[in-house]
């Protein structure tokens, strides 16, 4: 890593913390905290193994008509594949490559000056070494609209311009404008279970073919009387529409694991 890369990411780093900061002011010493950590891990043997890993982090601070939500996830995953000759079947040796190495923390603030009206500033910060993807560093804001607010159901509409800053591990660097169009949407569908999802689509204001779109979503379903243990079952689509090199535009995900949230 050179000397170039270190001060890109340090910066970069160090603005999101600063955002973090600025946001959050002394507006956590109020208010209340919720944590959630889930962890998932799969593996398969035979003439391939593969094993996945994969943790999260949220934590999520409300007061008022105001909110702060901090996240964190680190996916790793990496598979051998057995060589054998095709005429004796002796094995040759192994091939290990890795399938997936993503780093993704993120800061996420929501102030509602109306009943259904309020605005919002993000910023996230991705490692992915598999992506060859360096450092990519989004921030956006904007205007939030909450379309739909029941005991069941919450609809919320996002729309605001985006900077996205990418280096890779191949050398070179991009620096995009452009708008940041967002869905949220929280469907208590049972009283067993809660499905959360969330879009993102980020076009680039100097060419509109230049897109990310990412989308989330997670069904926690408790386990036995205890509020605290949940089983989540989540999909994650990541799509580029310029990758870099000859990596495939959709990046898609499924993961089964353990959640534990507090208070």
């Amino acid at each position: 890593m050179n000397i170039k890369s270190i001060y890109r990411r340090v910066w970069s780093f160090s603005s999101s913390a600063m955002l973090v900061g600025i946001l959050a002011g002394n507006l956590c010493q109020a208010g209340d905290w919720t944590h959630e950590a889930s962890v998932s891990i799969t593996g398969k043997s035979g003439n391939t193994e593969k094993n996945d890993y994969s943790v999260r982090a949220k934590s999520v601070w409300e007061e008022d008509a105001e909110r702060l939500e901090l996240t964190a996830s680190y996916q790793y995953g990496e598979s051998t594949i057995r060589l054998r000759d095709p005429e004796t079947g002796e094995e040759l040796g192994s091939l290990t490559e890795k399938s997936s190495d993503e780093l993704i923390g993120g800061a996420h603030y929501t102030h509602m000056f109306q009943e259904t009206l309020g605005w919002y500033a993000r910023d996230e910060i991705e490692q992915d070494s598999f992506e060859s993807i360096d450092l990519r560093n989004t921030a956006a804001a904007g205007l939030t609209w909450v379309a739909v607010d029941s005991l069941t159901t919450r609809f919320e509409l996002s729309a605001g311009v985006s900077h996205r800053y990418e280096s890779y591990d191949i050398g070179g660097s991009e620096s995009l404008m452009g708008l940041d169009l967002g869905i949220k949407h929280k469907w208590e569908f049972a009283s067993w279970g809660v499905a959360n999802t969330t879009i993102s689509y980020t076009p680039a204001f100097e060419d509109f073919d230049n897109y990310r779109i990412s989308h989330t979503t997670d069904v926690d379903i408790p386990l036995g009387t205890s509020d605290m243990w949940k089983l989540r079952v989540s999909v994650m689509n990541q799509y580029n529409s310029k990758p870099i090199g000859y990596q495939d535009e959709l990046d898609t995900t499924w993961v089964l694991g353990l959640l534990l949230s507090w208070k």
